[in-house]
């Protein structure tokens, strides 16, 4: 079934995506389940996963997004705290720290997991992320 396209965030929060390089506007316009973004160390790929999950998340109610990393601190360093800090900035969502997810006010889940052996993989496997 497909989800409604609202905006569930507080009348006065404001979310700026900020400006984005071509290979960036690539990926945010890519409507496909699943697509892939490669390149050099700098090229702005952590930062457009972050931002292409927020606004997937926000646009597109119930979602479930998993960001994933090789460690917890790369995990959290580049993904959990900025993510937090955005989400309490717009009011947007609420963080808990014993699931590693992201809950947003419409329902969409950004969920944070690291490489931790086979262990990890059957965590997440059979789970609907997009």
């Amino acid at each position: 079934m497909a989800r409604p396209r609202t905006n569930s965030l507080p009348k006065d929060a404001v979310w700026d995506a900020g400006e984005a390089n071509p290979k960036q506007l690539l990926f945010y316009q890519a409507r496909t389940p699943f697509v892939a973004y490669g390149g050099a160390k700098g090229g702005g790929k952590t930062h457009a996963i972050r931002t292409k999950a927020f606004g997937g998340a926000l646009y597109n109610p119930g979602i479930k997004i998993l960001i994933m990393r090789q460690t917890y601190p790369a995990l959290e360093e580049n993904h959990i705290v900025p993510m937090r800090r955005l989400a309490a900035k717009t009011g947007a969502a609420t963080y808990n720290g014993t699931t590693h997810m992201l809950t947003f006010v419409n329902g969409s889940t950004i969920r944070f997991g690291h490489w931790s052996g086979q262990d990890s993989e059957e965590e997440y496997n059979g789970q609907e992320y997009h």
